[in-house]
């Protein structure tokens, strides 16, 4: 059986950057798709069948950077999907977690990918200890139809 993996990220360029890092790892043992925050094409079908998501961190909106990844993998954790957030930053303090790969990670992306899908989904908990290592990103969404920024998250 084939692996299924979606790759969500700010930019089309690099939510297709990761799709071809992962094509190019794993060949045809994983089937991929990516996509933005901005024009998501998730479907129910792709959501049941997707066996990891990997979520860019930061999100650029009308006012700044949000910690879009972290927001999103406390969605889908909770139903048992598999997240990986991926950063450009060096984060050591967050790098820990195995549901976060940044530059400061000593393992590659890779090898993060492989060693998440052997294991079950992580806890949501892990979520927690990225908004408090990215806690200036982590603020409710802009909300076009109700003013800047909403009162969800």
């Amino acid at each position: 059986m084939t692996t299924c993996i979606v790759s969500i990220a700010d930019t089309e360029e690099m939510a297709r950057t990761l799709d071809r890092y992962l094509r190019c790892h794993f060949g045809s043992r994983i089937e991929s798709y990516f996509m933005t925050y901005g024009r998501n094409l998730l479907s129910g079908s792709l959501l049941r069948q997707t066996d990891l998501f990997i979520l860019e961190l930061l999100r650029r909106d009308d006012i700044g950077y949000r910690a879009e990844g972290i927001f999103a993998a406390e969605k889908w954790v909770p139903i048992g999907k598999r997240v990986l957030i991926v950063s450009g930053a060096a984060k050591l303090a967050a790098a820990e977690l195995s549901s976060y790969w940044d530059l400061a990670t000593l393992e590659s992306l890779h090898e993060r990918v492989q060693r998440l899908l052997e294991r079950p989904p992580v806890p949501v908990r892990d979520f927690v200890r990225l908004k408090g290592s990215f806690k200036e990103y982590c603020r409710p969404a802009v909300d076009h139809h109700r003013g800047y920024p909403s009162n969800r998250q």
